[in-house]
């Protein structure tokens, strides 16, 4: 599945590192556009959350680490202005998802993303409330007869695992969960059921490294 985040859920920068470490788990893939980065950056120094230089540097790990999601602006250019938004601004934005092929755009400011046009366009829109829920369908299939085990190559899953995915779902179907603790809860429920363990991957070590200096 891809996914298109608009600016305003990559914050704080958990959320952000959140998909983009499902991107590198193959759990979704994350598109980005210099446009959405460069609006990052904007927006997080103006928000007192970052400082320029801290900026410019986890967006340059973006840019090296995941530069194969990255949609060209010559490839959206044409679309920016069909695209059905009253915002200049996010109009760029799906016209990306659409150059992209994305399935689903994930935001929180849903009158500058109206669903039903977008749905005619093969957009699905999400708030960032509402996507760990469909985020975990990734998790359901793994609890069937052996399906989970074969992603790991063994012959059962973790008790570990096992719970965590039964704590994720049960806190999914309260409307009053917290969402960032399903965030965490998701992550590394998906980390544990398919790689069992994230940090061992070189491009995530380097990734995380990177980012945890910035």
């Amino acid at each position: 599945m891809r996914i298109f985040a608009d600016t305003n859920v990559l914050f704080p920068f958990s959320v952000m590192d959140l998909l983009l470490a499902l991107t590198e788990n193959e759990v979704h893939k994350l598109v980005w556009s210099d446009f959405l980065l460069d609006e990052w950056e904007r927006v997080i120094v103006r928000e007192s959350q970052r400082t320029p230089e801290s900026a410019a540097k986890v967006a340059a790990v973006v840019r090296a680490f995941f530069g194969d999601s990255r949609i060209p602006e010559d490839a959206y250019a044409h679309l920016v202005d069909e695209a059905p938004s009253s915002d200049p601004d996010d109009r760029h934005h799906i016209a990306a998802a659409l150059a992209a092929g994305a399935d689903v755009i994930v935001t929180n400011n849903l009158d500058d993303f109206p669903s039903e046009p977008l749905a005619l366009l093969g957009l699905r829109v999400l708030t960032m409330n509402e996507y760990p829920r469909s985020c975990a369908l990734v998790a359901r299939p793994m609890l069937g007869p052996g399906e989970g085990c074969r992603a790991h190559g063994s012959s059962s899953l973790s008790e570990t695992a096992r719970d965590q995915v039964g704590e994720l779902r049960r806190d999914l179907a309260d409307p009053g969960h917290q969402i960032h603790r399903c965030h965490w809860k998701l992550y590394w429920s998906c980390a544990d059921l398919r790689f069992r363990d994230l940090r061992r991957s070189p491009t995530g070590d380097r990734l995380r490294s990177r980012t945890d200096r910035c």
